[in-house]
């Protein structure tokens, strides 16, 4: 690590998470406001959670600093945020250590199959409670299957905060309940088509199928639990009470009829080709961010050690670079230098810096 104050290397997205061995703060000072943002600090020795005004702790995992520090404080008035990560291995590490009731984390982590990193979730933690976020394209394709390992809670992103809110609430207040984001749950059962399709006297099971004909004969029967042997029976019989020669015409009929084929591709940024509900999601955490600053909950001194290193992140930029402690009061002045409306967010060992008034950029 250099000495200097240096422009940034490297983005965040391409580092790992924050550590385990020290307390934990997102946002310092304040203790609530308009919009129900309030500051919270928290120690991954965890105490005692029975009465004293503690809160269940959470972690959570997720690509994206912005959406970490968003979630954060949407959900400071539930639960007391320990840490997060966007690292799916180090997740399992922080579980061990500040033994959260609630693990929130995104289904699609850089280099992880997500059905691999949840199976083994939910073996190694059997008795956290994991909320997953996800995109309709990743959840339409996988639900079944995270189900049957043990998943109970499940959120899309297009839902924004209102469910992931009542799924935390949820999971907090009733220990064997479980969650379906109502929107996912629409796309699995699609009543309208259901009722469109009655005339073609098709079963519940051949209904699973017929839904699914966006996946691979061989995925189809992963995430039902059928045979590939049953799934190209089943395609055959539908094809037969739909009266139409090939799946391709299986689909069609389906669109015709008002349905939604498995899984729901997602829809694009038309210039940087980017996932539109993962887009809108990260907006909606950093305005939960800039509504926290606008309601002046933070009354930072911009310093937080972890050993002798800092991290600074410029949110205009998303980019972070490490600054030693003895440099990082002459750095944290050329940043402010001629700009008064700089204010930072402190997550963990993390400095955000975000301009009041400005839009986040992406």
């Amino acid at each position: 690590m250099s000495d200097d104050f240096t422009p940034p290397k490297q983005l965040e997205s391409d580092r790992g998470g924050s550590g385990r061995s020290r307390r934990t703060a997102i946002g310092t000072g304040g203790t609530g406001g308009p919009g129900g943002y309030g500051g919270i600090q928290s120690d991954p020795s965890g105490g005692d959670d029975s009465g004293g005004g503690h809160k269940p702790r959470a972690l959570i995992c997720d690509r994206s600093l912005s959406v970490r520090a968003g979630l954060s404080v949407i959900l400071s008035p539930y639960v007391d945020v320990v840490d997060h990560t966007n690292d799916a291995h180090l997740l399992f590490e922080l579980i061990d250590a500040y033994k959260p009731h609630v693990v929130i984390s995104e289904i699609d982590l850089e280099n992880v199959d997500p059905l691999e990193h949840f199976q083994y979730a939910f073996k190694v933690s059997p008795f956290r409670d994991f909320i997953v976020l996800s995109d309709s394209f990743n959840a339409t394709r996988n639900y079944r299957r995270l189900v049957n390992m043990g998943l109970r809670f499940y959120c899309l992103k297009q839902s924004l905060q209102g469910t992931i809110i009542a799924a935390v609430q949820t999971a907090i207040r009733s220990p064997n309940a479980s969650y379906c984001d109502p929107a996912l749950f629409a796309l699995l059962e699609q009543p309208v088509l259901q009722s469109a399709l009655e005339q073609f006297k098709i079963t519940s099971g051949e209904f699973n199928v017929l839904v699914r004909l966006g996946l691979r004969n061989f995925e189809i029967a992963s995430e039902l639990g059928l045979k590939p042997k049953q799934v190209e029976r089943c395609i055959e019989a539908l094809l037969a009470k739909l009266r139409v020669p090939t799946r391709t015409a299986a689909a069609l009929k389906v669109a015709q009829l008002g349905g939604i084929i498995l899984p729901k591709m997602p829809s694009l940024h038309p210039e940087t080709a980017q996932n539109m509900e993962v887009l809108a999601f990260e907006a909606l955490c950093c305005e939960a961010i800039e509504e926290w600053l606008r309601h002046g909950l933070l009354n930072l001194q911009y310093l937080y050690r972890t050993d002798n290193q800092y991290t600074l992140m410029d949110t205009d930029t998303f980019r972070q670079y490490d600054v030693r402690k003895d440099k990082f009061e002459s750095g944290l002045e050329q940043l402010k230098e001629g700009d008064s409306g700089l204010e930072s967010i402190i997550i963990g060992n993390r400095v955000l810096f975000v301009r009041l008034g400005r839009k986040f950029s992406f």
